[in-house]
């Protein structure tokens, strides 16, 4: 989760966390115009299908973008 914008004001360093990575685990980075269109429940749903990775990315910017998204749509989706 991004908890600061890089490049505006404080030039202070980002904050990150470290997790262990199991395989098979999916990890999703986003923009909030994802986050602001679809909720948590679709957006793990449409995680935990067997969709390949890059298509699983397109519906998910594919799904926001039908509903009216009003922002930028960003989706990086990263196996393991």
């Amino acid at each position: 989760m991004i908890t600061k914008a890089l490049g505006f004001g404080d030039r202070g360093g980002a904050d990150f966390q470290s997790l262990p990575l199991l395989p098979g685990q999916r990890f999703l980075m986003c923009s909030d115009g994802l986050t602001g269109e679809l909720g948590d429940q679709l957006i793990g749903e449409l995680m935990a299908s067997d969709t390949d990775d890059q298509g699983l990315a397109e519906r998910l910017v594919a799904e926001a973008v039908q509903v009216g998204a009003q922002d930028n749509v960003t989706v990086v989706v990263v196996a393991c």
